[in-house]
């Protein structure tokens, strides 16, 4: 599992769930596959379909850029005021296959439809240190960041 924690603190634009929404439905999971080389399993959430844990969503995770920009202009977005977020990612680690690229595709992804996606790029150890630190604490703060990316 390779996830986005995202920030729900108010003023955050990932606590509307109209921007969480969007920001799923911006990301090409297929794309995703085509750049591992096949070697992962395109998510619809932390468990796959058929898992006794997946329940029944009303939400369906899929590749659908105009919902997504639609959504982030129910939210209030445009061209002139796109939704910033910055992510905490790590370069290597965990075991995850290529960070930067799969980092760097999502980005591409996101921004296609409107959001003003950065990164805080940070080592391994740096960012799990990061990721016990309280969101509302000085570390989260001085990074500027809204959101991490790890396991």
């Amino acid at each position: 599992m390779w996830p986005y924690t995202l920030s729900m603190l108010p003023g955050a634009p990932t606590a509307d769930i109209r921007v969480r929404k969007a920001a799923n439905l911006a990301v090409d999971h297929a794309g995703l596959t085509k750049l591992l080389g096949g070697m992962m399993i395109e998510s619809k959430g932390p468990v796959y379909p058929g898992h006794p844990w997946f329940g029944s969503p009303s939400f369906d995770i899929k590749y659908d850029p105009e919902a997504a920009k639609k959504l982030l202009a129910e939210a209030g977005y445009s061209a002139t005021k796109k939704p910033k977020i910055k992510i905490a990612i790590s370069t290597s680690g965990s075991g995850q296959m290529l960070p930067l690229p799969m980092n760097e595709y999502v980005q591409e992804n996101l921004n296609a439809v409107g959001f003003d996606t950065q990164f805080e790029v940070m080592e391994w150890n740096t960012l799990v240190t990061f990721s016990f630190q309280a969101v509302t604490g000085d570390a989260s703060q001085k990074a500027g960041t809204n959101g991490i990316n790890g396991n």
